[in-house]
């Protein structure tokens, strides 16, 4: 349909709060994007759902409490607080993940099973550093960018073609 993802960058350093309030803060402030229809479906008061793929950082296993501390559970609260609606976070995301792992680990089809109005990828640390060769679980050095990039790409047309009306935003 023409659009692209929305890309918001979340430096390797940021918190779990600070991640959430960038998030939250580009969801909120975001105008005339391909996020206009979630933006404005929100503003409206319609209860919606969003759904996360990510490594440990969306996982919460970066915090002392991920059930309260988590970056998906501050993202729920956070956009909740701005939208009269109700925001309801689905987090598909899971420690040592790539962009390559999650389609070994039916991840994205988990995550498009749900039919959410918003999609979060998150990608981070291990997909800079390690590279999943095929199966069998044995991490390698090396950076495949190429098969990162496809990889991402690959889920984002798999969200378009399966929930078209949904947004998408790589974090």
């Amino acid at each position: 349909d023409g659009q692209t993802a929305a890309l918001v960058t979340t430096p390797a350093s940021l918190t779990a709060t600070a991640l959430s309030t960038t998030i939250g803060e580009q969801v909120g402030a975001v105008r005339g994007s391909n996020l206009s229809r979630f933006i404005t479906r929100a503003q409206s008061g319609e209860n919606l759902t969003v759904t996360i793929l990510g490594d440990s950082m969306w996982a919460g296993q970066t915090v002392t409490n991920p059930a309260t501390d988590g970056a998906a559970i501050l993202l729920a609260a956070d956009l909740t607080a701005r939208f009269p609606g109700t925001v309801t976070v689905t987090n598909r995301a899971a420690g040592g993940r790539t962009m390559l792992t999650m389609h070994t680990f039916s991840d994205v089809e988990n995550a498009l099973a749900d039919k959410a109005d918003l999609y979060i990828i998150g990608g981070g640390r291990n997909d800079a550093l390690n590279e999943f060769p095929g199966g069998g679980g044995v991490y390698k050095e090396g950076y495949p960018r190429a098969g990162s990039m496809a990889a991402r790409e690959r889920v984002i047309r798999m969200i378009r073609d399966r929930v078209p009306k949904a947004d998408v935003i790589l974090s």
